[in-house]
């Protein structure tokens, strides 16, 4: 089976080196590869109905001898070339999907050049421009949709990407913030508490000036007193002298 294509190797490589030229080669390339590819088979399926038709118009001999042998033998040789044109589609789509959807990039190519090619028609092997039947069209819409398929489902894929790696960031950023919140507090609650233990020393301090300052006024309080009985004491002998005197 003539279906080889372009290896996703080459593709791959141009994707690396970001070769904007080789990749649209190659994107060109295997386009009319697959359009060429889907020709081939088609024009083997159509000669496949062919045998069927001269199968059911088959004669034998003169005397009509042979008849039924010569339609068998162009039934089994129709199936024969249908089923190995079925199976060279079949991995033709397939290998056509696998390498076009390789890459975001090469996939979005391949649309916009398929696209094309299957309006304007594709360069064959000796250079001549062909349009796609319609039915080869059907094989050719098969690999495109395919194609946009993965461009969208890759699309939406990098988007919700894009939107974790937003959405983490911005979660770290929140972490971020809070640690140097709960940093903040902490330094708070340890200023605080340092500033609750110099006030509740200040408050012993007081309690002591309050304890000596209540001892000294009771003594003084004393002393006081002491000096109050002395002065009367004195003032006593004073009048009692002065009594006297006014007896003398």
């Amino acid at each position: 089976m003539d279906t080889q294509l372009i290896s996703i190797d080459d593709v791959q490589k141009a994707l690396a080196q970001n070769d904007e030229e080789q990749l649209k080669v190659l994107v060109e390339k295997t386009t009319e590869n697959i359009f060429s590819n889907i020709v081939r088979i088609t024009e083997k399926i159509e000669k496949s109905k062919q045998l069927v038709k001269d199968a059911e118009n088959a004669k034998g001999n003169f005397l009509g001898f042979g008849k039924t042998a010569k339609r068998t033998e162009l039934n089994t040789k129709a199936i024969s070339q249908q089923n190995e044109a079925l199976v060279e589609i079949n991995v033709l789509i397939k290998e056509s999907v696998t390498l076009t959807c390789c890459s975001i990039f090469f996939a979005k190519s391949m649309i916009e050049t398929m696209s094309v090619m299957m309006v304007g028609g594709f360069k064959d092997v000796d250079g001549n421009t062909t349009i796609l039947s319609d039915e080869q069209q059907k094989h050719a819409q098969v690999i495109l949709q395919q194609a946009k398929n993965f461009v969208e489902h890759q699309t939406e894929y990098e988007a919700r990407q894009e939107k974790q790696e937003i959405d983490i960031k911005t979660l770290q950023g929140d972490m971020r913030e809070k640690d140097s919140l709960d940093e903040q507090q902490s330094q708070d609650i340890s200023q605080n508490r340092e500033n609750i233990l110099k006030n509740q020393q200040v408050i012993n301090q007081n309690r002591e000036l309050i304890a000596q300052n209540k001892e000294a006024l009771e003594a003084l309080k004393a002393k006081n007193n002491s000096l109050a009985t002395i002065v009367s004491i004195v003032a006593l002998i004073i009048s009692g002298a002065s009594i006297a005197l006014h007896f003398i």
